[in-house]
């Protein structure tokens, strides 16, 4: 689960900026709520003493492949079941070659004069505090370097050209995303086979990556325990931690960034998270009689409480606030895992939907090498639920885990109605079920109660029931506020502040409908710090209630909240409603499965503790953090019964037999695989499966649309592990509307029809989806089955039939002309006839229309609708209010926030034009930090600083291009202001509210993997800029000669004018030989940067009785010429990279070889592609010399 925004980081903000605005100069991380709280953004304490921070450190992988792939590492360091022995000698020797590759790329940084006074090897600080090098051999052959200041893309050119490098990536920030748990799971099968319950997992060693575990902790007590065969006689790491149960305790502290007082050690100190300890115990905790909140439970344990644990705290509290940890010290942490000998590892963290993973993706890559290590790693998939395309970790290796409901929950807290008669008259309201913010505004004492006469928002301000808002003053005074839980970006902090400054006593907050009669445990966020009053939390029924009573007894009521522990029912295998769907980035099937991780009891996180005892108790927490230790918990117990099975092998298990029917939806819909995967796990069923499936699910991804694909075959590998032989018969199934009823996958057809498999064979399936026989499009979504006299197992299955766009551009009118009563003006017109005048069709969708359901969620079009579309403009002319303002839902909700972002993870196209989008997203309450909607800052690249640029009045200068800005857009010059200036009466005059922003800079305050935001025009005047009036950002994440792969697919600009402030001349006319100063010339521009592909190739020429070259790039765009590209050569021999303006070249090499020229051509509108080619040199006869030329 996050305990950060989706983005791990708030921007600590230019010098500049903080020398002007005084309270931004402070800005850091601060931890956020332990469940899906609302997001908000996150503002702690200032650091306790200045920290001077370095720039974006990199990471150098080097050429040869690490431990974990080495590919003849199978056959010599590789154990029976397919696992790494570090320890063994070719392995040692193996790293030792490693290390000298190392060793001497280091020696070059001293010798290389460009590099020599700026980079220097990176370090860390260790749970010893010792300083170790970030050099790693194991997850990833890489060394991270320091750059001190030294221009970053300049120091990635000169890396990536020295010998032996083979990529150069940026750090980026990461952040931490049992009581009635195990029966779910049911764990007890396998503990009653192998002896009991604390012999569950015995003998295999399960690694937590998170903020540390605590020997004083009872789940963790070493009491009976004994360190493995092999390990030193205490451990590895700070042993002070280590008991035989933990056998293991590292940490990896950031030079720059020190641990705060008390938390410098390898276990969570008195300002540390409980998120270590609390996931630890999941997975492997000891049985305990555990105490809560005044009610005791016998014989809790993790899943798996006979394994070894093994702690990575790379989680801390620091100097400055900051609780992330970075990519380096993340594969720190991996490579000691794998040299460790871990079994299974948990990773209840995440950086949002923002990469495909891969090797464009240094976590990531180093993640994937673990388990080709051979070790189950188990990822959660992230709270940002319950929208489309919302999951983190994309890649197939590892099991990415979902979060489910489990059968109870223990509140402290109930309400009680005053008066006698509301039970009789509403009995729902007969003891309320509540839960009390606990480390926030003024939590009670537990056994102590106190009467709220309370107000209900939604009747004394209607146009605030959510409480989004101000509320004026006195509109509580004396009084508890009772406010609905929801509001676009509108956390519970927020809520509780505006009420407490109307003067509110105390708050009360019911659930909304989609998250209905839960209970949670609500984070403070930005706001939370200013409160000072209680905040509780009820269901919606109850919240209902308690408003109608006030409604209907002459607007008064009055409740009695109790604060003691008491057990609630809760209905158990509903996907939470906070739970990050799928698909992943790059439309792929995710999540893999789903685990308990609502209300989940374990160790720490001890309601109304102080310091560091708060992780020696006991204490709930939600969130898919809490799901994914029940699967590593999972994997360790079937280890445990089969101990030869890969990591592969134990997803297929799990997978293969997860409960699928009878698993809802939170909306009460039967789950569906982009909700769960594969179901509800069953470790029932995981024990004996029958078959291993390769691969163990079904991702056709997207078909149909832009792909131009009808159909696409995936062909399945089944291995039979009976004991006897088998004949599966197979077929497909789907769910819709509810489990009675249930048909054939459409669209899915498979070969052979049965599969007869004696012990130990294989089988192939080939499984094809076939969008002519899906009937309409949409996303296809079910079950493979293979079933047989014994078993019965499955595959779940997802494809997304795109629909074909007849248009060339969708327009999103998002100007509010079409709500009720609005008073609006529409300007629409502005668009499809500017677009018209460019020859290019469109259609629109005016979302605005659609306001007045009090139940809609969703404004936009389907994600598969969407996915047909080429191109989107969306523009919000005078819009400024966000969701959450009125009384009914308005665009853009979260779930439209989510659909556009998904719909540019996986490679859509957007401009977004307009006034005040950052007030509209609610990302406009923080200037000068990341807002936490993740659609305005990743996928659009803005940090806002303030709503007008222009202080209130029409542009008297025009928006001109940034000096860095793309040569296309250096004419720009467009008015957007009086009509009494240069130009004619065309504009709407009513640009008074455009934005300024900030373009992210690539670094560790950056959302994961944000590369190629591009600032492009900005406004000149002085009246009111706070930096550089920017007003206009470009997102395109580029391949360059130092970075091959990519990791977001996606393109859009977004200016913060509209359209249609553009002041025409009286007579536009389309020159490209004048400035772009029309609004078809401006679109036609922007349209052009999203549509430019540049592509080429190289070809060669050797001079006679030389070693002389002469290379031509051949260049193509749809839309550019080659005039004002820019090549950058790099001849692959060592020399320096050269830059041109022509395509053609001459270079010299020494002597006759194997070279490999790269060229990376930059175009016009600020877009790169890079093409190599490979050719061998022969020795010439005579050897003539020639200087060295470039042509220009």
């Amino acid at each position: 689960m996050s305990l950060g925004s989706r983005f791990g980081r708030v921007l600590v903000f230019l010098l500049l900026v903080c020398l002007i605005i005084t309270p931004l100069a402070s800005a850091e991380y601060q931890p956020k709520p332990i469940t899906d709280a609302e997001p908000e953004p996150s503002v702690p304490a200032a650091p306790a003493a200045p920290v001077v921070k370095p720039g974006p450190r990199l990471i150098v992988e080097l050429e040869k492949a690490p431990l974990a792939t080495w590919p003849d590492g199978d056959a010599v360091v590789m154990s029976v079941r397919g696992k790494l022995d570090a320890k063994s000698p070719e392995a040692q020797a193996y790293m030792q070659v490693l290390k000298a590759d190392q060793d001497s790329f280091v020696r070059a940084l001293a010798r290389n004069p460009q590099l020599a006074n700026s980079i220097r090897p990176a370090t860390f600080q260790t749970e010893q505090g010792a300083t170790r090098m970030l050099a790693f051999q194991a997850a990833l052959n890489a060394v991270t370097v320091d750059v001190n200041g030294m221009d970053l893309a300049q120091a990635e050119r000169v890396l990536l050209a020295m010998k032996g490098v083979k990529a150069v990536y940026r750090e980026y920030a990461y952040t931490p995303a049992l009581y009635a748990s195990n029966p779910l799971i049911n764990s007890q099968v396998i503990w009653n086979l192998v002896g009991g319950q604390a012999r569950g997992g015995e003998g295999i060693k399960i690694a937590s990556m998170d903020g540390g575990i605590h020997k004083d902790a009872p789940m963790f007590s070493g009491e009976g325990w004994s360190y493995p065969a092999g390990y030193p006689a205490n451990g590895y790491g700070l042993t002070e931690n280590n008991n035989g149960k933990i056998i293991v305790s590292r940490a990896y502290f950031r030079d720059w960034d020190p641990p705060a007082e008390g938390e410098g050690f390898a276990w969570p100190g008195p300002t540390g998270t409980s998120h270590g300890v609390h996931t630890a115990g999941i997975a492997g905790g000891n049985v305990v009689t555990a105490s809560y909140a005044g009610m005791t439970f016998t014989n809790m344990s993790g899943v798996a409480p006979g394994a070894w644990v093994m702690s990575y705290k790379v989680f801390y509290d620091s100097v400055t606030g900051d609780g992330s940890f970075y990519t380096p010290e993340g594969i720190a942490a991996l490579e000691d895992i794998i040299l460790d000998g871990a079994d299974v590892l948990n990773c209840s963290w995440g950086g949002g939907p923002t990469s495909i993973g891969g090797e464009g993706d240094a976590l990531d890559t180093a993640l994937r090498n673990v388990v080709a290590a051979g070790i189950f790693v188990a990822v959660s998939n992230g709270n940002a639920g319950p929208g489309y395309g919302t999951g983190d970790h994309p890649s197939s290796d590892y099991m990415n885990v979902a979060a489910q409901t489990t059968t109870g929950t223990l509140a402290i807290g109930q309400l009680i109605m005053s008066d006698a008669d509301a039970l009789s008259s509403y009995p729902v309201l007969n003891d309320i079920p509540a839960s009390m913010a606990d480390d926030w505004g003024a939590p009670l004492e537990l056994g102590e109660s106190e009467l709220f006469d309370y107000v209900p928002a939604a009747a004394v301000a209607p146009g605030n029931a959510l409480g989004c808002n101000p509320f004026p003053a006195g509109t509580f005074t004396g009084k508890t506020a009772l406010i609905q839980r929801g509001g676009s970006s509108c956390g519970f902090g927020l809520k509780a502040l505006n009420a407490q400054n109307a003067g509110a006593v105390a708050v009360i907050i019911f659930n909304h409908e989609d998250g209905g009669d839960t209970l949670i445990n609500m984070g403070a966020g930005i706001y939370g710090g200013q409160v000072h009053i209680p905040v509780v939390f009820i269901y919606e029924s109850d919240g209902n209630a308690l408003s109608d009573w006030y409604a209907d007894n002459s607007n008064s009521g009055e409740v009695v909240f109790g604060y003691t522990g008491y057990q609630v029912g809760n209905e158990p295998d509903i996907i939470t409603y906070f739970s990050s769907r799928g698909p992943a980035v790059g439309n792929r099937l995710k999540p893999d499965i789903a685990a308990p991780g609502d209300n989940i009891l374990s160790q720490g996180y001890t309601p109304g503790a102080v310091g560091e005892v708060r992780h020696l108790g006991y204490g709930q927490a939600s969130g898919t953090s809490m799901a994914a230790p029940h699967v590593a918990g999972a994997a360790a117990l079937l280890l445990q019964l089969h101990p030869d099975w890969t990591p592969a092998q134990l997803k297929s298990a799990m997978m293969s037999t997860a409960r699928y029917v009878d698993i809802y939806d939170y909306d009460g819909t039967p789950a569906q695989p982009l909700d769960m995967g594969a179901g509800s796990l069953n470790l029932e069923g995981a024990m004996d499966p029958g078959v291993l499936l390769d691969p163990p699910s079904l991702s056709f991804g997207a078909l149909g649309g832009l792909t131009g694909l009808v159909t696409k075959t995936i062909q399945v590998q089944v291995k039979s592990v009976a004991t006897s032989t088998q004949i599966y018969a197979i077929s497909t199934i789907s769910y819709t509307d509810s489990f009675t009823s249930s048909m054939d996958m459409p669209g899915v057809t498979f070969d052979p029809a049965e599969l007869a498999l004696e012990p130990g064979q294989t089988g192939y399936i080939s499984v094809t989806f076939d969008c002519t026989l899906a009937g309409s499009m949409g996303d296809f979504q079910g079950y493979l089955l293979l079933t047989s006299d014994d078993y019965s197992v499955h595959l779940p299955a997802w494809a997304q039939y795109g629909s074909t766009f007849p248009f060339d551009v969708l327009v999103i009118d998002n100007d509010a002309s079409a709500r009720p009563g609005s008073g609006e003006v529409d300007y629409v017109g502005y668009y499809t006839e500017t677009l018209k005048a460019l020859g290019l069709s469109s259609h629109v969708v005016d979302v605005d229309a659609l306001v007045g359901d009090p139940e809609a969620t969703l404004f936009l079009p389907r994600p598969d609708l969407l996915a047909g579309v080429p191109l989107i403009i969306w523009f919000t002319g005078d819009t400024w209010e966000a969701d959450g303002h009125d009384i009914v839902p308005t665009p853009f909700t979260q779930w439209d926030k989510d659909v556009m972002a998904n719909y540019l993870n996986q490679g859509g196209r957007l401009i977004v034009m307009g006034q005040n989008l950052a007030h509209t997203l609610n990302a406009g309450n923080d200037p000068g930090y990341f807002s936490g909607v993740m659609l305005y800052d990743f996928n659009l690249g803005a940090v806002y600083l303030q709503n007008t640029v222009t202080n209130e009045e029409l542009p008297t200068q025009p928006f001109v291009a940034m000096p860095s800005a793309p040569k296309a857009y250096q004419n720009v010059s467009v008015y957007a202001g009086y009509v009494n200036q240069p130009y004619g009466e065309t504009g709407a005059e009513n640009q008074r509210f455009v934005d300024e922003l900030y373009c992210l800079e690539p670094g560790p305050e950056s959302p994961p993997l944000a590369y190629e935001y591009q600032s492009l025009l900005r406004y000149t005047a002085t009246v009111n800029p706070w930096y550089q009036g920017i007003v206009a950002i470009y997102h395109r994440d580029q391949v360059s000669l130092d970075r091959r792969a990519i990791s977001y697919l996606g393109r859009s600009i977004y200016t913060s004018f509209g359209l249609e402030g553009v002041v025409d001349p009286e007579d536009p006319v389309i020159d490209p030989d004048s400035p772009v100063d029309t609004r078809a010339e401006l679109l036609k521009l922007l349209i052009d940067t999203l549509n430019d592909e540049p592509q080429g190739s190289i070809s060669n020429v050797q001079a006679p009785y030389s070693y002389v070259n002469t290379f031509t790039y051949d260049y193509q765009s749809p839309v550019d010429s080659s005039v004002g590209v820019t090549y950058l050569w790099d001849f692959g021999d060592g020399t320096s990279r050269v830059r041109t303006s022509s395509n053609r070249v001459m270079h010299q090499f020494s002597g006759p070889g194997t070279y490999t020229v790269s060229c990376q051509v930059y175009s016009n509108y600020g877009n790169n592609h890079v093409a190599d080619l490979t050719f061998t040199m022969q020795e010439v006869d005579e050897f003539r010399v020639y200087m060295p030329v470039v042509l220009k």
